[in-house]
């Protein structure tokens, strides 16, 4: 009898286990080897992405799972914790059953993530306005839930708040995210071919952001999203220039390949020019 039969077997519908008893109720009926029981492979709204196909437990944090069988009309995200890593990521979605797995991120069997083949790749590039809308909502949601709900500092999830920003600006541009994954210098297209390099920051406003001055050949304009007063605000996108660079004034060191600008000058900045008009909500 596989391991998946063996779990199933030792289970009642809706119950709630932990992960060691699970493990013992196999070991103890089958004396089957604990390292070859593995609840995390079975998950619904969890994935080890290349493990099994089979899924009948609903991860509920804490270690423990809800056993609710195969075949179930789960609907709900789906997350993936890479190796190495302590960052969850939204890799997919369940809808009505229905598995869908996002093609921009990850490919099975692999640790890290992984440049696709090009079909995956712009079926990535291609995601419409509705998709990004609902991964943006999707990701306010987990951000709300590490920050508000379980004390995290908005600095410490600088993923999330990048990926939120990549979201807001393509959302308000009406824009394509970048064809790669931390494309190297620019994060949106827009529909005209402008390409924006967007940074999110939970900076304050006296302090900084950085650009890479070996990529701003590669942009178009920037755009600023802040995360601050427990909402995303967003300045820009502007275009990016002499005068931006001359007027703004960001601080350069002889010794490192950034630009650092200064927070407070470039909402300022912004805010002279119609194009960076604060725009809280869209």
């Amino acid at each position: 009898m596989i391991i998946k039969d063996k779990i199933k077997n030792i289970c009642e519908k809706n119950e709630i286990l932990t992960s060691k008893e699970i493990k013992n109720r196999v070991q103890n009926k089958y004396a089957t080897n604990r390292d070859s029981i593995i609840p995390s492979d079975y998950c619904y709204n969890i994935t080890n992405l290349g493990a099994n196909e089979a899924h009948f437990f609903i991860y509920l944090e804490h270690n423990k799972y809800h056993y609710v069988g195969e075949d179930y009309n789960y609907s709900g995200n789906i997350y993936h914790t890479p190796k190495g890593s302590k960052e969850r990521q939204l890799v997919g979605v369940w809808e009505n059953g229905k598995k869908r797995l996002f093609p921009n991120i990850i490919k099975k069997e692999e640790t890290k993530p992984v440049i696709l083949p090009k079909k995956d790749q712009d079926a990535f590039r291609e995601l419409n306005q509705d998709d990004i809308s609902r991964l943006y909502e999707e990701y306010l949601k987990i951000f709300d839930l590490e920050v508000k709900d379980l004390g995290c500092k908005p600095t410490e999830v600088r993923h999330l708040m990048g990926r939120i920003g990549e979201f807001k600006i393509a959302l308000h541009t009406k824009g394509r995210l970048a064809k790669n994954v931390n494309q190297h210098g620019f994060d949106v297209i827009t529909t005209d071919g402008r390409k924006i390099s967007v940074k999110a920051t939970a900076q304050k406003r006296n302090q900084f952001f950085s650009i890479n001055k070996k990529t701003t050949n590669k942009i178009d304009q920037i755009a600023l999203v802040l995360y601050e007063d427990n909402e995303f605000n967003v300045y820009g996108p502007v275009d990016y220039n002499d005068k931006l660079v001359k007027t703004v004034k960001p601080r350069e060191y002889d010794y490192t390949t950034t630009y650092e600008f200064p927070i407070k000058r470039f909402i300022k900045y912004c805010k002279k020019f119609p194009v960076g008009q604060k725009l809280s909500e869209f």
